[in-house]
């Protein structure tokens, strides 16, 4: 009987020591979190040896909060949230002989760099052997530097021409608003105005 009681009381007092936390997280930011096929969320838990739980999102509305609870031994669960944030940043553990760059995608290009369905990402990746993140216009590259250099030459050669017809609708809209455009002001002489 007193060891049931003494096995109570442990139990009690491991269950307060290892309730955890819980932290909010948007809506948009539970991939982040997630991973890839759930990469990073294993990868946490395996190092950390914490559990962790995030919440099925009740609304599609960006600006939503979800919860993500973290369980296990105090410093696991200091640990895992570390870990948690620098995902929800976007940050990349590099493993040796990697590096990371970023490259500024524009807003009508990211769409080219993701393809239907990630298509394109997946083509880069397999192409060049490196990790691609797009988060908002940002693409992070993350491989060996030859690898990488590869990459963001082949994103850059995507962007680029649609950067550039961008830029051109932009130039031309100015011009048309400031009264420069060639079409403007131009009158059809008396002579050519009829058959």
């Amino acid at each position: 009987r007193e060891q049931v009681v003494d096995a109570r009381a442990a139990v009690a007092s491991l269950l307060q020591r290892c309730k955890g936390v819980s932290i909010e997280i948007n809506v948009a930011d539970v991939g982040a979190v997630y991973g890839k096929g759930g990469t990073t969320i294993r990868n946490i838990q395996d190092r950390t040896g914490a559990f962790i739980e995030v919440q099925q999102p009740s609304s599609t509305d960006a600006d939503a909060t979800v919860k993500c609870n973290i369980v296990g031994e105090p410093d696991a669960v200091t640990q895992a949230r570390q870990l948690i944030a620098k995902a929800l940043a976007r940050e990349v553990e590099l493993k040796p002989g990697e590096i990371a760059e970023t490259l500024n995608l524009g807003g009508a290009a990211t769409a080219a760099v993701i393809g239907r369905g990630g298509s394109k990402i997946k083509e880069l990746e397999t192409a060049h052997k490196v990790s691609l993140n797009v988060n908002g216009d940002v693409c992070r590259i993350v491989g060996k530097e030859a690898n990488v250099k590869a990459a963001k030459a082949a994103i850059q050669k995507i962007i680029e021409p649609i950067l550039a017809a961008e830029e051109a609708q932009k130039q031309a809209t100015l011009a048309a608003e400031a009264g420069d455009s060639a079409w403007q002001g131009y009158e059809i002489p008396p002579d050519e105005e009829g058959w």
